[in-house]
């Protein structure tokens, strides 16, 4: 049996790319400032009011029986959130699934922004068979830190290295979303977890993806020619990675992910001007709850935006 559930969405994180459906922060954040919201996060909002309106999973004490019982005869456990690791109740669940006779038995599959994640946490993951433990990085430095906002580059840097305690049953990834605020500037990241890599070992395998379900936060708003150079940077990357060495544990998996990467920043130009509007309708929202300045940090927002106000049409006068 291949259980994947997802207890609750409490999280730590507000990410520029979720929605307070899928975080306890995000919709806290959201709901303490209604006002400042755009349409489309008052919108998203709405509909995580109605999720929450039921609670969470993990307070069903007969869901919590029930999934007890199933997981005597489970093979593999697949965990969602929310973020995992900040679930109290959650983690107690997972460390007496660990104690269980089947324990040496069962595959775990885990997504974490790492953030917290120690030593008790790879104490409880290494009684397990093995699995895949994947921490979503998406950008390198402070661009992380405001993407996946209000992480600490340090403290990001701290559950990578917890990582490598666990056994070599286990699958340590590097999870990064691509989209419209990091993909001009992401080999910066490629070139740290490079560095990374060769000065710590951990045999890490990197996986990228895409922002799935936000049309205004895609990668292909940007104007290609600036994709081409971030494309060039990635694909010459890989020519002297080691992570993409044929010797790495997960060489030949690593290069195929990073020249798919390559491959998608090079996209078809959106042209939907709705998506525009959207987009910066989100990023000032972001701008005015938090206080920081997100086209500072992503300077290739600000351009975006002064050539999407240059294109609106010039209002005229009597």
């Amino acid at each position: 049996q291949w259980l994947e559930v997802r207890f609750s969405t409490i999280c730590n994180l507000r990410c520029v790319m979720c929605s307070p459906s899928l975080s306890t922060s995000l919709y806290k954040e959201f709901d303490d400032n209604f006002d400042k919201l755009s349409p489309r996060q008052k919108g998203s909002l709405n509909i995580a009011k109605k999720y929450f309106g039921s609670g969470h999973l993990k307070d069903s004490e007969f869901f919590m029986k029930e999934i007890k019982k199933i997981a005597q005869e489970s093979r593999f456990f697949e965990f969602r959130g929310g973020e995992i690791l900040q679930d109290t109740k959650m983690m107690e669940f997972i460390e007496e699934l660990s104690f269980y006779d089947n324990a040496k038995n069962i595959y775990v599959d885990i997504t974490t922004n790492g953030i917290g994640l120690n030593s008790k946490h790879i104490e409880i993951l290494n009684r397990f068979y093995g699995g895949k433990l994947k921490m979503s990085i998406d950008a390198f430095g402070k661009e992380n830190e405001y993407i996946r906002y209000p992480s600490k580059w340090n403290m990001t840097i701290k559950g990578m290295k917890a990582m490598k305690d666990l056994h070599d049953k286990w699958t340590p990834y590097i999870q990064a979303t691509l989209s419209v605020f990091q993909a001009p500037t992401i080999v910066k990241l490629l070139d740290f977890l490079d560095e990374y890599e060769r000065n710590e070992n951990p045999n890490i395998r990197i996986n990228i993806t895409k922002v799935r379900g936000f049309d205004h936060l895609m990668l292909n708003l940007l104007p290609l020619s600036l994709r081409q150079k971030s494309s060039k940077e990635v694909s010459e990357f890989v020519e002297k990675s080691a992570l993409c060495d044929p010797n790495h544990k997960y060489g030949n998996k690593n290069k195929e992910s990073i020249l798919g990467l390559s491959k998608a920043l090079l996209e078809k130009e959106s042209s939907k001007k709705e998506n525009f509007k959207l987009l910066f309708e989100h990023v000032d929202s972001l701008i005015l709850m938090r206080g920081i300045d997100y086209y500072e940090v992503f300077p290739h927002l600000k351009d975006l935006k002064e050539s999407y106000l240059a294109s609106l049409p010039k209002a005229t006068t009597a």
